[in-house]
């Protein structure tokens, strides 16, 4: 029986459901994550590694995680057929030679802001990983091509493309084909149905630009403001961040808004994708985001960086209306309020197709596969 290690973070649902799809009788998923304990993981044994520790300084919280880590390493098997890093984080570079002495065969999977967003010295460190990893993992070839060209000296054989499957595809299209109607569904939420319904990034982490969103939305004439609201899903990421939101509400004078708290299901995420007007996506950087993807596959439009490597969704006929900068956002939101297309027959199977095809697991299991179990 063959055996795989995760190292990640079992609060985003990509690792879960990447666990789920390589579980099976021929082989076992061992997870450590970088999180605060998570339930429903289906992972043979899990050790939890925490990150938040804000009370200590820098010099003592790196310590401790270094510790941390290690102690998770020597808790789980000392042999495994693959061992693959969700997220490139810089702090496992110490930790590279006991991972060798693991398996060999790591493979270092880049989600965007850890190669977007890193300084000089977490890029150093990132090196001792990618140097060590077998393979490389990308899930848009634009990404792949910018970190090739930054990092020369890593071999362009060892660099994949392969995208992680969607399972909230199969639901939404389990919505539509049972006619669930909107208003039901904004009820079991506790949804506006009459507005149109802006959601203001996807997770809680600050990256998102929620209090902007809120800035910009709060300049809007007052006739616009009446006929939509804003929706902000708080499920995972930074925990400070539906004070922080809800004070820029109220300093804004935003009277239209629900705030979702809670962590949900792939059942419960298709429904609120299926009632998505306006997905607002101007993070820093990203890959190719899922929760966007599902927005565009229930039939809603997006407000996206032009920064943000979407041109093949774009090309296929996804509803996405890029903007330049930040401060378009305003112009956008007005442009998305008045159009309102909610009640449009809008042809959306281009962009139906491209998703079907590149982010379901049936499409994506076999690559994956190759490249962790070959």
């Amino acid at each position: 029986m063959k055996k795989i290690l995760v190292i990640g973070s079992a609060e985003s649902v990509f690792v879960r459901d990447f666990i789920s799809q390589f579980s099976s009788e021929e082989l076992v998923v061992d997870l450590i994550s970088l999180s605060n304990e998570v339930q429903g993981v289906n992972a043979r044994t899990i050790e939890y590694v925490p990150l938040d520790i804000r009370k200590q300084k820098v010099l003592g919280r790196q310590l401790d995680l270094f510790f941390r880590i290690r102690a998770a390493l020597k808790k789980v098997a000392s042999e495994y057929d693959a061992i693959v890093i969700h997220y490139v984080f810089f702090f496992l570079a110490p930790h590279v030679l006991r991972m060798r002495s693991m398996t060999k065969n790591i493979v270092s999977v880049i989600w965007g802001s850890d190669f977007y967003k890193s300084t000089k010295i977490k890029i150093l460190l990132q090196s001792v990983i990618y140097r060590s990893s077998k393979s490389i993992v990308f899930t848009n070839p634009a990404t792949k091509e910018e970190f090739s060209k930054k990092h020369r000296s890593v071999p362009s054989c060892r660099l994949k493309v392969a995208r992680f499957g969607l399972p909230v595809l199969e639901e939404i299209d389990r919505i539509i084909s049972k006619k669930i109607d909107r208003h039901g569904i904004c009820e079991e939420f506790g949804l506006p149905s009459e507005k149109v319904l802006i959601f203001a990034g996807y997770n809680a982490n600050e990256s998102q630009q929620q209090t902007l969103v809120v800035e910009k939305f709060s300049k809007l004439d007052r006739s616009l403001k009446d006929k939509a609201a804003l929706i902000f899903t708080l499920g995972y990421g930074d925990p400070s961040a539906e004070q922080r939101i809800r004070d820029s509400l109220e300093r804004n004078h935003v009277e239209h808004f629900v705030v979702l708290k809670k962590f949900y299901g792939p059942e419960e995420i298709a429904k609120i994708r299926c009632v998505t007007d306006v997905l607002i996506n101007i993070q820093p950087s990203d890959q190719f985001s899922g929760s966007m993807q599902e927005v565009l596959y229930a039939g809603g439009r997006v407000i996206a960086g032009a920064w943000l490597p979407y041109k093949e969704i774009i090309e296929a006929g996804g509803r996405i209306r890029s903007i330049n900068n930040k401060d378009e956002v305003g112009r956008a939101l007005e442009f998305e309020i008045n159009f309102d297309a909610r009640n449009l027959d809008l042809n959306n199977d281009g962009a139906r197709g491209f998703i079907e095809s590149s982010s379901t697991w049936r499409g994506n299991l076999g690559v994956w596969k190759h490249i962790v179990v070959p």
